[in-house]
């Protein structure tokens, strides 16, 4: 099987829990593979389908020390309030990027909004909230706004290294500004389960469990 028909097939197991690909959406754009793939591949999949329905990358410039642009063609750049006295916090900084994207998504009618999430992201979450944090429980599949807005997560079920894969024969780069005030513990945690992954099927088994226990994230605000 090609690694798109792989992807898109994860693509359309969340689309049967949460429907969207017939809906105009914005698709959260870092520059990073995840969000480079997740807009190739859903608009991809529309064209193949003809289905008339938008999708529009946006990317948000803002990060904990500052504004960065990513200025690559065909992404939106969104407006950031110039009141904002940097830096921030991680949490400010998540609140911050939200609000534009909601913005943004109230201005062009749109309500779903897609992050670039994948299934190794969900694993990884959970593991980190049980261990620091005494909670069962990843991120939200879809989590709801105002009643209205829903931020998705399509590539839960996609293992990383079709991703990567799909990135690679079709020429796509890792444009992303990274953050410098991200924690080193968060890629050390990563690099931790990556190993035990190679000896013990670590991300299926416990995405496994995720799925049967829904032990997903609260999915309103």
């Amino acid at each position: 099987m090609k690694v798109y028909e792989k992807i898109i097939g994860a693509v359309i197991k969340f689309e049967k829990i949460h429907s969207f690909l017939k809906d105009d959406c914005i698709v959260a754009f870092s520059g990073g593979l995840d969000s480079q793939v997740l807009l190739d591949v859903i608009k991809r999949y529309k064209s193949d389908m003809k289905i008339k329905a938008r999708t529009i990358a946006c990317h948000v410039p803002v990060f904990a020390e500052g504004i960065k642009r990513l200025e690559s063609t065909g992404v939106v750049e969104l407006e950031i309030n110039d009141s904002i006295k940097f830096p921030v916090n991680c949490s400010l900084c998540s609140r911050i990027r939200k609000r534009a994207l909601l913005e943004y998504a109230e201005k062009s009618n749109i309500t779903n909004i897609l992050l670039g999430h994948n299934k190794s992201d969900f694993v990884e979450n959970f593991l980190y909230n049980q261990i620091y944090h005494k909670r069962l429980e990843s991120m939200p599949l879809k989590r709801t706004y105002f009643g209205k807005y829903n931020f998705l997560r399509p590539f839960a079920f996609c293992d990383r290294k079709y991703i990567e894969t799909y990135a690679r024969k079709n020429n796509l780069y890792d444009i992303e500004n990274k953050c410098t005030f991200q924690s080193n513990l968060r890629s050390g945690f990563r690099e931790t389960i990556d190993k035990l992954n190679k000896n013990y099927n670590l991300y299926n088994n416990i995405m496994d469990l995720i799925e049967e226990n829904n032990f997903y994230g609260e999915s309103n605000e």
